[in-house]
């Protein structure tokens, strides 16, 4: 299994998109994870749409070109398509396409008006499949796509892990080649308001659970020093999200100049548990009308891995995936990523000039936590802690609950404190809390789509060490 592409939209633009269209932005206040998601947002006959696919060896995006692909999306519904008569099929928009190489039309996803899932032939138009799960406005879900390639051919559609839509039909007979995320096509004249975060592509298997976020310059590198900053520290001249174009950058007319940036750390970049690729990235453009391809560069140890340069008078994003760790192709450890460094390679002696350059990750975080009190936690802290980090989640992600896991808290806590009373009060919380939310999840995970940071926030609210 290989990670194809990642886009979690931390770059805080549209650049990740090979192109848009319509009513559709970069949205910085509902988001799953990371500081951003991608929001469409059409009124009745409009749309809004992003264009995904693969990155070539360029840097440059591409098309998939292949026979059958897994995707992963986490998707929010705002506002989906209203009720039409009752005696009509429920009007519904599409949430996303799979198109082919060409950019026609293999797959689609609609929602319908009662919240349904509903599978389209490469047509549009021709129904294969209507979901039965009803999902809750405000709420995020996984949604990952498996299409293959053929009249007919197999598809299927999950919703949190669990098979919704599947079956054989007309899914086109040209390979897969991109994925458009929104309203692709206006099919009810229905106003919608969806957003999206966390999208990856693989080749072989559904990627399961997982999310992106964003590895940002804190330094320069001590051994690729070539570029020159416009003004100030060179890594402060590419570290803004999104990008700042000409405001600040670093330039070089020499051929072969490299440039890395140090990447802060993954704990600050809030990255644990299962690294399952790492994306180097460089937003970077020439400034004359000369041949000239900029670079991206991965640095990995003592191992440089480099794109083979895109050459444009317009700055542009490029990027490469690494399934695993360039310095010894093995799987990626979060102690791998806290020694990489990303930057550029000029390609010619032309002047050119690079504004932004990043890692993003994918992964995903541990499921199973131990939490033990720290050895300054004493019963009344402990529990007060528990209660304020109850109350804190339970604002910042509404319905979403975690009284299972605070089941583990509650272990704990009886553990570090050794008092029957203190454990009463903290099974009192976790009453409250249960009753108060009627769901379960993992605390760790809470708090971390509460706070974009597990380890900050455990840290600096009640003192506790997460172990996975």
């Amino acid at each position: 299994m290989a990670r194809l592409n990642i886009a979690g939209f931390e770059t805080g633009d549209l650049t990740e998109f090979l192109s848009t269209s319509g009513t559709c932005s970069v949205n910085a206040v509902t988001k799953r994870t990371g500081g951003y998601s991608f929001r469409s947002n059409p009124t009745t006959t409009a749309v809004g749409w992003g264009r995904l696919a693969t990155v070539a060896a360029s840097g440059a995006a591409t098309p998939f070109n292949l026979a059958t692909i897994w995707h992963r999306f986490y998707f929010l519904c705002h506002t989906a398509p209203l009720p039409g008569l009752p005696e009509d099929p429920p009007p519904s928009e599409e949430i996303c396409e799979i198109r082919d190489t060409a950019a026609a039309v293999k797959f689609c996803v609609r929602i319908d008006s009662n919240r349904h899932l509903v599978a389209y032939a490469a047509d549009g138009t021709t129904l294969l499949a209507q979901g039965t799960t009803v999902l809750a406005l405000d709420t995020w879900y996984r949604i990952e796509i498996n299409c293959a390639t053929g009249n007919p051919a197999a598809y299927e559609v999950l919703i949190n892990g669990v098979s919704e839509l599947s079956g054989t039909g007309n899914v086109g007979t040209a390979n897969n080649g991109y994925i458009y995320l929104g309203k692709v096509t206006d099919r009810n004249g229905q106003t919608v308001d969806f957003y999206y975060d966390d999208w990856t592509a693989d080749d072989a298997a559904y990627p399961g659970a997982g999310q992106i976020e964003v590895m940002q310059p804190d330094g320069n590198s001590a051994v690729y020093t070539g570029w020159t900053a416009s003004a100030g520290d060179k890594y402060a001249c590419v570290d803004e999200i999104p990008h700042n174009s000409d405001t600040d950058y670093i330039g070089s007319s020499t051929n072969a100049a490299a440039y890395t940036a140090t990447l802060e750390s993954a704990a600050n970049a809030g990255i644990s548990g299962t690294i399952n690729c790492v994306k180097s990235i460089g937003v970077q453009r020439k400034t004359g009308v000369q041949t000239n391809s900029v670079k991206v560069r991965l640095r990995s140890s003592t191992t440089d891995s480099d794109t083979s340069g895109v050459s444009s008078t317009a700055y542009v994003f490029c990027a490469k995936v690494f399934a695993v760790n360039p310095a010894d192709s093995q799987a990626w450890e979060t102690t791998d990523l806290d020694g990489i460094e990303v930057g550029v390679v000029n390609g010619a002696a032309y002047a050119a000039r690079c504004t932004m350059v990043c890692a993003m990750v994918d992964f995903r975080p541990p499921t199973n936590y131990s939490l033990s009190a720290s050895a300054g936690v004493g019963a009344a802290a402990a529990v007060g802690r528990i209660r304020s980090v109850t109350r804190s989640a339970q604002a910042a992600v509404g319905t979403l609950a975690f009284a299972g896991r605070l089941r583990g808290v509650i272990r704990g806590a009886e553990a570090a404190v050794g008092a029957v009373a203190s454990a009463e009060r903290v099974r009192a919380v976790a009453r409250s809390a249960s009753a108060a939310i009627g769901l379960m999840a993992g605390v760790g995970v809470v708090l971390h789509r509460a706070t974009g940071r597990v380890g900050n926030i455990i840290n600096r609210a009640f003192g506790l060490e997460i172990k996975p």
